[in-house]
């Protein structure tokens, strides 16, 4: 929908009045400025200039054309005060010819204008009816529906058979998930292309994307997704064999080591066999020896036994002996002691000199007594008469010899004698008295002393060591050789008795620090470990890929947004309808801006030529630099799984390593001699004998890895790849320049109001330019003449100008542009001014419409 700006007065029959306000719908572009349309004020229906309507906006197309309100507010009011100039000049002078059966088809569906066709049609002379596509393709957007809507479901079986190919044989999509998604979005494609111009469009633009960075960015996932198809999955099959190599040649080891660990614990056990039966042997020996001494044994403890009983008899009548002597010896003692006692008694009441000679009788009859008791004692009752033994003689003989010894009596005299033999000391008389009377009392009592004879009664001890001695005396000897019959019969039994009790074992143990199943298992956990990233950026990469193109689908519709809502958005194309426009402003000599200065050649591009400008290779730059570090990274993939592979060959080719360990074994022992010792030591060692083989074989043939081969073909399919990568990257550009051509296509009226604004604003920027070089000029003209004094040239030439004149010109010399410094290489031509000796080139000398800004100086200038 449009709003009509100006005022049009219809000149011919096929042209329609304008007012301000007036809404007019099914505009289409008929050239040289030129629209038709149909106004829903009048009713009508013809053509019009196109500068005099303007596009309806919504409200939020009119936020975002908020900076451009100023400046049509500016140009309404200029517009305003001279209307009809303005007007004047907004009309184009040529008018485009519509074709006539054009004319009439348009203006046949504009119900109530039947009689402007048929004021014209008589005029008009068919001409050839154009081909049918050609019609088609030339027609506005509302033409011809129900035939573009075919040809929209058409191109979307289309879509959906490169999205179904995409999904199966691209991104590894399974057969049902990719039919299910197809079908899935294959009704909405079809409604959309079919039934909506805009998503024909849209569609049409993701075309052109895929060569932007968003389609190289989807080129560039398929590429990856390929290389952790093929050789990142053959890297980690080749590692898995390494490591199931390794845990091999473990295991290998581990069960070949124990096969050797038993065959060289058997010749022990063998041993240990044959020493179990020599001890089976040796017991049995000692069984016998044990045997046929017990006979021996039993008589010697019988012997023994009656030893013991002998003896044991002797101490009883030894015992009874010491107890007779001990009690005849006390009732003498008793005796003696009874006598003294009685003595003491009398001699206090008799005078002793009276009754000494009783008292030594009393003495007499009582060791007469005495004499009869030890009679009674060792003597038998007899009832007849016998003869005297040599025993008896000898004590009767014993007890006179006693009896003729000093009695005490005599004793006690002498004694007496003795004390009166005395020498008196010189002591005093008074004492003498007390001594006197204490002798007379000490005599009497000296009297008894004679029965201190407590020594007579040992007498009877003799008997003691007569009779009871002697009988001890055999029972220690008949104990001691007790004693000596038993240690010599207990050394004889431990010398030929023994018993053993053996317990042999072999134990033998080989012990593993991981088994095979453990190294397999950590290593496939490392592996996967570091792994896991890239098995999850595949898996995400390859069920999101969709994704990117659900992104060129939304950065189709944002670039269609902004094409049509902004002027500025993607402007930077001189396409041949803008050298059109600026042709047609040459011819109404107007300002024109062809052809564009070496400066604004690099802010825009040709769309004619097929060279790239400037800009358009910056975009590539930065698209090489990418590619080059997924190169590579692909590189160094492919690169790392043949050195990989042909480590594992290698080992495959190198490896077949067989190691035999083998050897015997044997022992015999032999002993030589007839006698006792020689016959049991070989009865022990006979049994010992061994003679056995062992061997083992290391075979690690059957742990070589067996690495998959890295696909030759993967070296040209991502060399094809990547080439293809790189003409995407070159085709950026022509693809841009096609997605702006697709949408002009579908919008031509939007073209003509970018044209417009392009044309506007690169005059805008030469005004601005021109002040702003006016500045740089003269800012440059003093940094070249401070430049230039420093050079050995330049010094001579402000110090010495004379000089200079002829010595200079020996030296090279350069002209540089003072305004974009480039210098003088033969195909630059640049111009001198005569006053301040300012170089120009060409170009910047056209830009300061041929005014020196240093100077202000025009005529003074010379071309060289």
């Amino acid at each position: 929908m449009y709003k009509v700006r100006f005022t049009y007065q219809a000149t011919t029959d096929t042209d329609i009045n304008l007012c301000v306000g007036d809404t007019i719908s099914n505009v289409e572009d008929v050239g040289n400025g030129w629209s038709m349309g149909h106004n829903r004020s009048t009713g009508k229906t013809g053509t019009f200039p196109t500068s005099f309507i303007v596009r309806k906006l919504s409200f939020k197309d009119k936020v975002k054309r908020m900076s451009m309100a100023k400046k049509m507010t500016d140009e309404l009011v200029l517009m305003s005060k001279n209307k009809s100039e303005s007007t004047e000049t907004l009309v184009p002078q040529n008018k485009a010819k519509i074709p006539d059966n054009i004319l009439q088809k348009r203006l046949s569906h504009v119900p109530g204008h039947s009689n402007i066709i048929g004021v014209r049609l008589p005029k008009l002379v068919p001409k050839p009816v154009k081909s049918f596509g050609k019609n088609i393709v030339n027609s506005s957007r509302g033409d011809h529906r129900i035939v573009k809507g075919i040809f929209g479901i058409f191109g979307a079986f289309i879509t959906c058979g490169i999205l179904f190919v995409l999904l199966r044989y691209s991104y590894e999509y399974s057969l049902q998930n990719s039919c299910y998604i197809t079908i899935g979005f294959s009704l909405p494609i079809c409604a959309a292309l079919a039934m909506s111009t805009h998503m024909r469009c849209i569609f049409l633009l993701m075309v052109p994307n895929l060569f932007t960075g968003k389609g190289r960015t989807v080129f560039m996932s398929i590429i990856f997704a390929l290389l952790l198809a093929g050789p990142v999955v053959n890297i980690v099959y080749n590692a898995e064999q390494a490591s199931q190599s390794m845990a091999c040649t473990q295991e290998l080891i581990y069960n070949q080591t124990s096969i050797l660990r038993g065959q060289l614990e058997e010749p022990i056990r063998i041993i240990e066999r044959r020493i179990y039966e020599g001890l089976v042997k040796l017991k049995n020996i000692a069984n016998s020896i044990k045997n046929a001494i017990a006979p021996v044994t039993d008589a010697v403890e019988a012997f023994v036994n009656g030893l013991n009983a002998a003896k044991n008899a002797l101490e009883n009548a030894a015992k009874e002996c010491s107890n007779g002597i001990n009690t005849a010896q006390s009732k003498c003692e008793k005796g003696i002691n009874n006598a003294k006692s009685e003595c003491e008694k009398a001699l206090k009441s008799v005078d002793p000199t009276r009754d000494i000679i009783n008292f030594g009788k009393d003495v007499a009859n009582t060791g007469e007594s005495i004499g009869n008791s030890l009679g009674r004692l060792f003597g038998k009752k007899r009832k007849r008469r016998r003869a005297i033994t040599e025993q008896e003689k000898n004590a009767i003989e014993l007890a006179k010899q006693l009896m003729g010894q000093e009695s005490p009596l005599q004793r006690y005299g002498i004694y007496l004698k003795s004390k009166n033999a005395e020498t008196i000391t010189n002591k005093t008389r008074l004492h003498k008295k007390h001594l006197l009377k204490r002798s007379k009392r000490g005599v009497l009592h000296k009297i008894c002393v004679v029965l201190d004879i407590d020594a007579v009664c040992k007498v009877v001890q003799v008997a003691n060591v007569l009779v009871c001695k002697p009988i001890k005396f055999i029972s220690t000897v008949i104990e001691g050789a007790n004693t000596a019959v038993k240690s010599v019969l207990n050394d004889v039994i431990s010398f030929f008795y023994f018993d053993f009790d053996g317990d042999i074992s072999t134990i033998g143990n080989i012990n593993s620090s991981k088994t095979a199943a453990q190294i397999i298992s950590q290593v496939k956990a490392d592996i996967q470990s570091r792994t896991k990233w890239i098995l999850t950026v595949s898996g995400i990469v390859s069920n999101v890929l969709v994704i990117t193109l659900l992104l060129l689908f939304l950065k189709s519709i944002f670039y269609l947004k902004k094409f049509l809502s902004k002027d500025r958005y993607d402007n930077i194309y001189i396409s041949k309808a803008f050298k059109t426009y600026d042709q047609q402003c040459k011819e109404q000599e107007k300002p024109s801006v062809l052809p564009l200065k070496r400066k604004e050649c690099r802010n825009y591009a040709d769309t004619r030529s097929p060279w790239l400008s400037s800009k358009e290779i910056d975009h590539a730059k930065t698209g090489i630099t990418k590619i080059g570090i997924h190169i590579l990274i692909a590189t160094v993939i492919i690169f790392f799984d043949y050195v990989l592979y042909f480590v594992l060959m290698l080992i495959d080719r190198y490896g077949n390593l067989n190691i035999n360990i083998g050897g015997t074994s044997s022992l015999s022992v032999s002993v030589e001699g007839s006698g006792f010792i020689s016959a049991f030591l070989r009865a022990f060692l006979s049994t010992i004998k061994l003679d056995s083989d062992f061997g083992v074989e290391f075979n690690l043939t059957t742990c070589i890895p067996t690495p998959s081969k890295p696909d030759d073909n993967n070296i040209y399919k991502f060399s094809f790849l990547y080439f293809f990568a790189f003409v995407f990257l070159i085709m950026q550009a022509y693809g841009l320049r096609l997605r702006r051509k697709i949408v002009t296509f579908f919008y031509p009226e939007r073209d003509i109001e970018r044209i417009k604004y392009l044309h506007e604003k690169i005059r805008h920027q030469r005004k601005s330019l021109l002040n702003w070089l006016t500045q740089h000029v003269i800012s440059r003209n003093k940094q070249f003449h401070m430049e230039n004094r420093i050079t050995f040239r330049g010094w001579m030439e402000y110090r010495c100008p004379i000089f200079a004149k002829y010595f200079c010109p020996c030296l090279p010399k350069y002209k540089t542009c003072i305004s974009c410094e480039n210098k003088e290489d033969g195909r630059i031509r640049f111009h001198q001014c005569d006053e301040c000796q300012s170089n120009y080139c060409e170009e910047c000398f056209g830009d300061m419409k041929y005014i020196c800004l240093v100077c202000n100086a025009k005529s003074n200038m010379s071309k060289r």
